[in-house]
């Protein structure tokens, strides 16, 4: 696990010298928040993340998933319910580039997102340590095709924070043909747009019903029989959707000190309304997998409410205190996932493509 952890101390390091603002929430003015510095993350983290090498608990199908499109044409990928990641499956066989290509282009995706989305944030370092134990450790390695959706949502979502709805409605679109359940994130920006609200819904309304035409019609029955009438459950759902939630509540209670533009607002508040609600799913639903794997797309609300927890409740000389503190909350997550989780095995050793 050592490669995890020195991973972890390079974010966190970062993280902790680096200098905050008390002077505008929501926004970072530290010189270390260079396009150079973030290229250099940009590299290393898709090269941490789509190098793996039998890293995750579903390698063994997203392989068989690979070995399907080797003799497939691209009309065969086309026909998929999550077309744009077999595509990426079938470009790569015709390259002999395996499942590592695929992976390094899911990875590249994911980070171009995360990266783009921790930028918007107060503290970029800092959302980028939080995410590190669960939303990279966990999904991008473990959950590929979900990982990769979550990416392009981040992508839309760090685009809606400075009042491009169009483009947020796009690159959650891109987002559905990875991962079909990134449909979900469209009545967001219905929600959240702080003008031209007509507009929005229709276009929200157009957009998201083309998707599900597209993508999801032909598949309801077959996701209600394998996730609701199935009654799945997932270890440690209850954990993960808190984890959303205590951020969530912090945001709830404190956006008014958020010297932000109200889109930006809107976005958070929304998105922490969304997370409650998962909770709530989460006590009725008889599936906790469905609502667990919905709640990944929550799962930003963790780096906009920690990042921003220094400058909100800064009282001069208090900002470094609850920095660290955050980063102490992040190194339990990873501590604890990494020797606890019950599925940690399938994480362990990790092993790189670039040492086999």
């Amino acid at each position: 696990m050592i490669p995890y952890w020195l991973f972890f101390a390079l974010v966190a390091s970062i993280a902790i010298g680096a200098k905050t603002s008390s002077l505008r929430p929501f926004k970072s003015n530290d010189r270390r928040d260079s396009p150079l510095g973030w290229m250099a993350m940009f590299v290393v983290l898709t090269m941490f993340v789509g190098l793996r090498h039998e890293v995750g608990g579903d390698w063994g199908t997203y392989e068989r998933h690979y070995f399907e499109m080797e003799g497939a044409d691209f009309d065969e990928a086309l026909q998929h319910t999550d077309p744009a990641y077999y595509i990426v499956n079938w470009l790569s066989a015709q390259l002999g580039g395996g499942i590592y290509l695929v992976n390094l282009i899911c990875a590249a995706a994911f980070s171009w997102g995360l990266i783009a989305l921790c930028r918007v944030l107060p503290q970029p370092w800092l959302a980028l340590t939080v995410a590190t134990p669960y939303l990279i450790t966990v999904v991008a390695m473990g959950y590929t095709r979900q990982g990769v959706a979550v990416g392009f949502a981040m992508l839309g979502m760090a685009a809606f924070s400075r009042g491009r709805v169009m483009r947020y409605l796009v690159w959650v679109a891109v987002a559905a043909t990875f991962h079909k359940s990134a449909v979900l994130l469209f009545p967001i920006a219905a929600l959240a747009a702080p003008r031209n609200k007509l507009l929005t819904i229709v276009a929200t309304a157009v957009v998201s019903g083309a998707l599900y035409v597209w993508l999801l019609q032909d598949s309801v029955e077959t996701l209600s029989q394998n996730y609701l009438d199935a009654e799945y459950g997932s270890e440690g759902a209850l954990v993960r959707i808190i984890m959303n939630v205590l951020p969530a509540l912090m945001v709830l209670f404190l956006f008014r000190r958020m010297t932000i533009q109200p889109a930006e607002r809107n976005l958070w508040l929304v998105l922490s309304a969304m997370s409650l609600l998962a909770l709530l799913a989460l006590a009725v639903s008889s599936s906790s997998t469905a609502v667990d794997r919905v709640a990944l797309y929550m799962i930003p609300i963790q780096l906009a409410g920690w990042a921003s927890i220094p400058q909100l409740l800064d009282s001069g000389r208090s900002s470094q205190f609850w920095t660290l503190a955050v980063v102490a909350y992040s190194l339990t997550v990873l501590f604890v996932w990494l020797n606890f989780a019950e599925h940690a095995y399938a994480w362990l050793p990790y092993h790189s493509w670039l040492f086999l």
